[in-house]
């Protein structure tokens, strides 16, 4: 069974969030441009019916105003102006209650247990409330009143916890832009000062052409509809999560992998927590996959609307879907993915458009470089299934490596800044040294590079070119810096002559490898461009060489990483 890479999470999952971490949560998103995402924007929206918490606990007046008692113990002597709750039977529920969510929060310490809000007990239903079958009363209403004979007006909100589910954060982005919109140019003194008296007498502002957003209504209705599975979700992450703090308590932080036992352990506990979601929320196999593909759907909105933050925020809680998914229909990430389909418009499955296959996207990006760089190059005669082939084999054969020099190239190239140049030349460099790899990987076992093209290539005119006085010496030169010009004009004269193409980028190739210890002394753009091609096609036409004249390279099929379920990871925060 494979070890586990112990990584740092994301996002938060609990089904229990408090108001200032969920309002934490929320403004990492920017959703609410322009306002403070605090208390009071949450208060707001559930005045509004846009965002209902999931629950809240209330204590009875009497009861918080000994809790507060207890809580300011250290505090000299008060005598409260109104009542306070006696020993009994509610007095011993509220403590029971408070105790057992303190021991949940910290389990630790005090090892795993029951959350007593999960299914609550009958002598906890006066303490627990549902806002979203309740009146709305606003927040400062609930405080309790604890006015004594020192604070002789004193009001404390202790009394009310409120809770939102990890969902609702996007279900709250969503809230961000709906209702009516004006647009009013406020930079102009007189306008605004119209526009403001209009909106405080009740009526819009002339000129405002508002505009209505429907669009948070239908997310918020497939939210609604959606909700079990959301809850199953959530509920599924965060007890998997704290079976996995259990399984590493004590080990410390930062990064470390999970023993064999351990990762057993934590393979089995995920398959009974992912049963135990789904049966307690009643939620099928079907229902989930509809509900990954409704929130594809909102993915792919926010995607094409430009909102990373609020894209990475679906994309966090789709993986937690998708595992969950997995584990309960028993299914591999491809299965999902086809039940799953194309969502939001895209010509892929939405998994693949979600999760893109890395080694397929970054061997279409080598076959298009290789294949541009050929087509000038028409006396090499090589086809695109040459180069499929090449990209195959060096993606079976963990040569990924050149995979990520190509990527930097295009990066420092591409979209660099002021010193892109010394990072193409480093990326040149270090393509050299990928380039002896791939040598070795096709049997060369020479010390040198040069060495290694010298045992794998068979055709003549190309060993007639290689072993000529002057390429022999053009190799020997152990240093860039002296005579670098010369060198360039003499690969240059090279490939002008029959054969001499395949031979001078084997050589230079050779030359930049045998010289990475000191700085390439390249500064042209355009230079290094052409080297870092070159460097590609010697590995390409060596690959092409060995496979005419041994015909034993095979390329076997790679196993399809799951994207959204890494077999090797598991996340810590």
């Amino acid at each position: 069974m494979p070890q586990r890479l112990v990584l740092s999470r994301l996002m938060q999952f609990h089904r229990y969030m408090g108001v200032d971490e969920f309002a934490r949560e929320l403004d990492r998103l920017h959703a609410f441009r322009g306002r403070n995402v605090g208390t009071g924007l949450l208060e707001l929206l559930e005045g509004q019916g846009l965002l209902i918490p999931r629950l809240r606990i209330r204590y009875p007046d009497p009861v918080a105003r000994r809790f507060w008692l207890m809580a300011h113990e250290h505090w000299a002597p008060r005598e409260l102006r109104h009542p306070i709750e006696p020993d009994g039977p509610r007095w011993d529920s509220a403590i029971e209650l408070d105790e057992a969510l303190y021991r949940w929060r910290n389990s630790i310490v005090y090892g795993p247990s029951i959350n007593p809000l999960d299914d609550p007990a009958a002598r906890f239903s006066e303490f627990i409330q549902h806002p979203s079958a309740a009146t709305f009363e606003t927040w400062l209403d609930m405080r309790v009143d604890i006015s004594n004979d020192v604070e002789t007006t004193l009001f404390d909100g202790m009394n009310v916890e409120t809770y939102y589910s990890t969902w609702q954060i996007l279900l709250a982005a969503e809230m961000a832009d709906a209702g009516v919109h004006i647009r009013i140019n406020l930079g102009d003194e007189t306008i605004g000062r119209r526009a403001i008296e209009a909106l405080e007498e009740g009526r819009l502002p002339e000129g405002s052409g508002p505009s209505f957003n429907f669009t948070p209504f239908h997310a918020a209705r497939g939210f609604a509809k959606h909700q079990p599975a959301l809850d199953a979700v959530v509920w599924f992450a965060e007890e998997r999560w704290r079976v996995l703090s259990d399984i590493i308590k004590g080990q410390g932080g930062g990064r470390f992998r999970l023993s064999p036992a351990q990762s057993a352990q934590y393979e089995q506990e995920t398959v009974a927590l992912a049963a135990t979601a789904v049966g307690r929320f009643n939620v099928s196999i079907d229902h989930l996959v509809s509900t990954i593909r409704f929130l594809s759907e909102r993915w792919s909105e926010w995607k094409r609307e430009g909102r990373p933050l609020i894209v990475d925020a679906y994309q966090a809680f789709l993986r937690k879907a998708v595992v969950l998914a997995r584990q309960a229909g028993d299914m591999k990430f491809a299965e999902l993915r086809d039940r799953v389909g194309r969502v939001g418009g895209w010509f892929k499955p939405a998994l693949d458009v979600i999760w893109p296959d890395w080694s397929a996207q970054e061997k279409e990006r080598v076959h298009l470089t290789l294949k541009a760089s050929l087509t000038k190059k028409s006396s090499t005669g090589v086809s695109e299934a040459d180069i499929t082939a090449f990209v195959d084999f060096l993606a079976s054969q963990g040569q990924e490596a050149f995979f990520w020099r190509l990527r930097s190239f295009e990066e420092h190239a591409l979209r660099g800044n002021e010193f892109a140049i010394e990072g193409m030349k480093s990326d040149v460099q270090e393509l050299s040294v990928v380039v002896e790899h791939i040598a070795a990987a096709l049997g060369g076992t020479g010390t040198q590079l040069f060495q290694k093209f010298r045992q794998l290539w068979r055709d003549p005119q190309v060993l007639h070119l290689l072993d000529r006085n002057d390429v022999s010496n053009l190799r020997k030169q152990f240093t860039l810096p002296e005579n670098w010009a010369a060198q360039k004009a003499a690969f240059q004269a090279l490939r002008g002559e029959p054969g001499g193409e395949v031979v001078a980028d084997l050589v230079a190739a050779h030359r930049i490898r045998a010289s990475v210890h000191n700085a390439l002394p390249e500064d042209d753009h355009f230079e290094l461009e052409s080297f870092f091609v070159g460097l590609m096609r010697a590995a390409l036409l060596t690959f092409l060489e060995v496979r005419r004249t041994d015909g034993t390279i095979s390329v076997p099929a790679a196993d399809t990483q799951d994207p959204a379920y890494p077999s090797q990871t598991v996340e810590v925060p």
